[in-house]
């Protein structure tokens, strides 16, 4: 990922009379003030000022968030993992998505507990947590008994050779406290993440190089195969047939206003395969809604999930996933449900969906409103992001091409394929039916 480098201003060297340190040393990183560094004597004062103007002045992209330091002068001796993820998070986080924030954090904090060597204390729940925060905050500081746990057992880059990244690899790849495996996916992310951050460390040269291991093709073959297994047998679930679907909806109002919010976005869900990212951040603007027939909404703009922890409020609401901006064609009985929510709420511009307080609803909310109607009309459970299954896999079943129901979901065929397609609840006498009418002709 190409990053810009960060705002240095470098000050005069100035002399403070009667100090055993007279010499200051002081410069700001992206306007933020860096420790000051301090010298007996005018000359090392003057050379690590060069240094800093040099590494500034060379476009450096990595800082040391602790002593305000490029790596290039931080010996790799003097990183341990800790410390050098907690660089390379404040380093890339203007630059990164909210959600890659959030799974970069989260994999990040794996790899420092995970990397320490064996007969390290495993962290409770509050010391992960604790660890997130110091990572990704960079005005944040540890607790002593963390600063103490990091200083002992977190292992210095240099020491990470051949063995101990084996031993890393493998430890990545477990579930947390468990000697089982982690599913393929989940295990490529910390692991890919972990070898990135290495790989970024020695193109910085703070690490002479990086041995992470490469895997035995027989043996990657064999995982893989096992995985598939599993992942076929999971597979197997049902979504509910589109009666049903309807009386879920036709459920979901009652007496209290707000479940026709939650009736409109779960429409949006269940007939147009909307993402609730995308749903919840849609505007009046977004749609043509004719009398009759089919109308449109444009898809531009997607909830980010960032909270206080991983953006700022202007980075609520940012791009689609995949950046993909895309207009989805709704069916009339969307329409309809789009027209009679704006009827009822007097809505004329801006978001739709917010609650009497202004705020976005909680993905909680959906679901229990969810529960609740799923219950009244006896079928199982549905989750917002299960009505994206649901209309994807009636898309299909209803023989629109793969190429045009994954353009109306904002994905590719594959994806569809390999995610999305599920059985419908008693279908299986509909199957033999064309069975039959295939082979029996």
């Amino acid at each position: 990922m190409n990053r810009a480098a960060p705002k240095v201003s470098v000050f005069k060297i100035t002399e403070r009379v009667g100090k055993s340190k007279p010499y200051y040393v002081r410069w700001t990183i992206n306007g933020r003030e860096a420790p000051v560094a301090t010298f007996t004597g005018y000359k090392a004062a003057d050379k690590f000022r060069s240094q800093i103007v040099h590494a500034a002045d060379v476009g450096e992209r990595y800082w040391d968030p602790v002593t305000g330091r490029p790596l290039s002068m931080v010996t790799a001796s003097a990183v341990n993992v800790a410390e050098y993820c907690r660089t390379y998070l404040v380093a890339q986080w203007p630059n990164i998505e909210p959600r890659t924030r959030q799974s970069l954090a989260v994999a990040l904090v794996v790899f420092v507990e995970r990397s320490a060597p064996a007969g390290a204390p495993a962290w409770t729940v509050a010391q992960r947590s604790e660890m997130k925060v110091w990572l990704t905050k960079a005005d944040s500081t540890m607790s002593p008994p963390m600063a103490r746990w990091c200083k002992k057992w977190s292992p210095n880059l240099a020491a990470l050779d051949k063995a101990a990244l084996f031993e890393i690899d493998r430890r990545l790849r477990l579930r947390m406290g468990e000697t089982r495996s982690l599913g393929s996916d989940a295990a490529r992310r910390q692991v890919n993440t972990a070898h990135h951050v290495l790989d970024v460390a020695v193109a910085s040269g703070v690490m002479a190089m990086n041995e992470w291991p490469i895997h035995i093709k027989g043996e990657d073959q064999r995982k893989k195969a096992k995985t598939a297994a599993k992942a076929k047998k999971r597979k197997v679930k049902d979504v509910m047939t589109i009666v049903n679907g309807k009386l879920v909806l036709a459920a979901m109002a009652n007496h209290q206003p707000a479940s026709y919010l939650y009736r409109c976005i779960t429409c949006l869900g269940l007939f147009a395969g909307l993402r609730p990212s995308e749903t919840l951040a849609l505007e009046f603007e977004d749609f043509d809604l004719p009398e009759a027939g089919f109308g449109s909404v444009r898809i531009a703009k997607a909830l980010t999930d960032a909270g206080e922890d991983y953006g700022e409020e202007d980075e609520e609401v940012g791009s689609p996933k995949e950046g993909l901006i895309r207009t989805v064609r709704i069916s009339p009985l969307v329409v309809t449900e789009v027209r009679g929510y704006l009827a009822r709420t007097g809505i004329t511009s801006g978001p739709l969906f917010r609650g009497r307080t202004g705020q976005v609803p909680t993905s909680n909310n959906w679901c229990r409103a969810l529960e609740r109607a799923c219950k009244s009309v006896g079928v199982k459970t549905v989750t917002p992001y299960g009505c994206r299954h649901f209309c994807a896999t009636h898309l299909v079943n209803s023989s629109v091409p793969l190429g045009r129901a994954a353009k109306q979901l904002g994905h590719e065929p594959e994806t569809l394929v390999r995610y999305y397609l599920h059985d419908v609840e008693g279908d299986e006498d509909r199957t033999l039916e064309l069975i039959a009418g295939v082979f029996e002709e």
